[in-house]
């Protein structure tokens, strides 16, 4: 699933055949004058009418900026005079041009900024990925061919067929070279190579050789990688019997195998959301919960020592380990959450459980999905199709599932208040909203429309 993207573009094809002419003619005019002989003078820059102009008659944003660079402009752009622009349907690619040239010192493509909830995000403009902070602004013009988020102070970027990583400046300082990356964990980064995944340092130095089938990313000094037989994480271990030929371990930032040396299943180290961008958000646990060649359900501490849970009591384990020292298991066809001692902490009720983060987890009940907290307490009622990720106190879900026209699996999305559950939406366009104690009319807090991808 893909999520989390701006699709900014001006849809040529919607217009008429007579508003497309006119606006080759505006261009025309306007960006390209002509004297009595013919010949192009030296091209004026941009005043502030033209600029008007252009932008209401939807001259495309790369076209805009390109111009707006080419050019130059003869006025002192300003806070004001952007906002009128943004009005007026400015793309962010012109703002973003116009921003850079604001005076004393404001946000450009050089400009530093500090990552965290704070950004920057990626974001997509007509086929170009760049960078924008949490007030919608463009801090890094979109130019790469795909963008991760900033974690450990990079983003991986992909430049034709290559990944490398930029700063949160956008400055290129690990030279595109890789197959595949993934993002910076404690120092270290997964990197592909001839079908094997290996550590880079922040430099792009080789710290771990490309060895492994599968990696996973570094949390506490150790990483989960998997040493045989295939790519992936295929879950064939996760049942008690199984002996198949798949084997993991945990390595420390040396590439060393830590304690037990080989597992028949290790759970990936975090929760549901760790697929929804989520992956270096959260720590790993100090505990891993596994499956011993000799078919045992384990917990194994960060010394390497293992605990062996009875496996009568366990019969399956989850797709993700330990989060807020809970970890999700089975027995009876039942799930429920296993403490760091091999205890029942949450009996097993459940149709489905999936990971902790942030003291919440996803759960099913009679085939609707809710959250609950570390007590097994509901903190939103099983009353969803489906709960897709939580953030910043709201969840976002999912329900009418097959009432999408041309979608058969897709349903309509909505923000859930994960505190009160004051929940509302309206076909594409959802509006998140905060109930008021005093009983007056909801807070907005912002506006969801549809740009999510499968």
């Amino acid at each position: 699933m893909k999520t989390k993207g701006f699709h900014i573009c001006w849809d040529r094809h919607q217009c008429l055949r007579a508003g497309r002419f006119l606006v080759v003619l505006v261009v025309a005019i306007v960006l390209w004058p002509q004297n009595a002989t013919g010949q192009h003078p030296t091209v004026p820059k941009l005043t502030l009418s033209q600029v008007e102009q252009l932008v209401s008659s939807k001259v495309p944003d790369s076209t805009m900026r390109a111009q707006i660079q080419k050019r130059g402009l003869s006025f002192a752009p300003t806070p004001a005079i952007l906002g009128s622009l943004r009005a007026k349907g400015a793309g962010p690619l012109t703002i973003a041009v116009i921003e850079a040239l604001l005076p004393n010192g404001a946000p450009s493509a050089k400009t530093q900024f500090t990552t965290g909830n704070g950004g920057p995000y990626p974001i997509k403009v007509e086929g170009k990925y760049g960078f924008i902070d949490r007030s919608g602004t463009i801090v890094i013009i979109p130019q790469f061919d795909a963008a991760s988020r900033f974690a450990d102070g990079l983003a991986a970027v992909r430049i034709g067929t290559k990944f490398g990583y930029v700063n949160t400046g956008g400055e290129v300082v690990i030279a595109p070279q890789f197959e595949a990356v993934e993002d910076f964990s404690e120092g270290r980064a997964v990197f592909q190579a001839g079908g094997k995944f290996g550590y880079i340092d922040k430099n792009g130095l080789v710290k771990i050789s490309a060895q492994f089938d599968a990696a996973e990313d570094f949390h506490n000094g150790r990483a989960i990688v998997k040493l045989c037989c295939g790519s992936g994480w295929r879950g064939l271990g996760r049942k008690a019997g199984y002996l198949g030929s798949d084997r993991y371990g945990f390595i420390n930032l040396e590439g060393k195998l830590i304690g037990h040396r080989e597992f028949l299943y290790v759970p990936l180290e975090g929760s549901f959301w760790r697929f929804l961008g989520a992956r270096f958000a959260r720590p790993a646990e100090d505990h891993a919960l596994v499956r011993t060649t000799d078919d045992r359900v384990s917990i194994m501490d960060s010394y390497g020592d293992v605990v062996i849970v009875d496996k009568a009591k366990v019969d399956e384990i989850g797709d993700f380990g330990f989060g807020d020292g809970l970890a999700a298991a089975a027995t009876g066809g039942k799930w429920g959450y296993l403490d760091t001692s091999g205890r029942w902490a949450i009996a097993p009720r459940f149709e489905e459980a999936d990971g902790f983060k942030d003291g919440l987890a996803r759960v099913r009940v009679a085939g609707q999905f809710g959250l609950i907290d570390r007590k097994g307490n509901f903190v939103v009622r099983p009353l969803f199709e489906r709960i897709w990720t939580v953030s910043e106190g709201f969840a976002i879900t999912e329900e009418g599932i097959g009432t999408v026209p041309g979608c058969p699996t897709c349903g309509m999305f909505g923000y859930v208040n994960t505190t009160n559950q004051v929940r509302v939406g309206v076909n594409d366009a959802y509006i998140v909203q905060q109930a008021n104690p005093n009983g007056t009319s909801p807070t907005l807090l912002c506006l969801l429309v549809r740009g999510w991808q499968r």
